[in-house]
């Protein structure tokens, strides 16, 4: 599958083609890391403009499922893989964007641990750890690491990782994204399992 998607569309009769691709980009015909791929690719693409807004104190825009596209496949059009069907919508003031994101995002987890087993309770926690993982991300490449700080103050592990030449955001999972178990064969950054020699050696390239 290469191409625009509702969620809608990916929780159903696209469900199966969207698994492949997301296989496919690991190596791997495992359900369980096909499904858990899909769900933190299409949180990420949602999450990331919601972070930059809440970063920049802007008005969150409108991620609700019948305003969004997303991309599923290689490179997007224009290296943007969500598409906001009415770009001047925004969430609601009252809407906490977190619950949003959750609300958009649990047909899709449903669809995703009925075809390939994977833990509800697992792909949950996925969508958390992306959303907390995007809102360290923007505030890394925006410089406003106090205010990633604030964001996620009682509510997910964050701290400035020394690398010698300069400190670097780190924000901690809570759960497993799988991708050890792919023939990749490592621990991403996040991973709750490594220490932090070990996430030096990640980002020095040296494993």
């Amino acid at each position: 599958m290469t191409g625009w998607a509702t969620t809608a569309e990916l929780a159903g009769p696209r469900l199966h083609d969207a698994l492949a691709t997301c296989g496919a980009s690991f190596g791997t015909d495992r359900l369980d890391i096909q499904g858990q791929r899909l769900v933190e690719l299409v949180t990420w693409l949602l999450a990331v403009p919601v972070a930059t807004a809440q970063l920049n104190h802007a008005p969150v825009p409108d991620i609700s499922a019948a305003n969004v596209l997303v991309w599923i496949g290689p490179e997007p059009p224009e290296g943007n893989g969500l598409k906001l069907l009415r770009t001047d919508a925004t969430l609601g003031g009252g809407n906490d964007p977190h619950h949003a994101i959750d609300a958009h995002l649990a047909p899709l987890i449903e669809a995703v641990h009925e075809h390939t087993k994977r833990p509800e309770a697992a792909l949950r926690r996925a969508v958390k750890d992306r959303y907390d993982a995007a809102i360290t991300w923007v505030a890394q490449l925006s410089n406003q690491p106090e205010r990633a700080f604030e964001l996620l103050a009682d509510r997910a592990e964050l701290r400035l990782l020394d690398l010698g030449t300069h400190e670097l955001l780190l924000h901690v999972r809570e759960g497993c994204c799988l991708y050890y178990r792919t023939p990749a064969n490592v621990k991403c950054f996040s991973c709750p399992l490594l220490d932090d020699e070990a996430r030096r050696r990640l980002v020095a390239g040296g494993g």
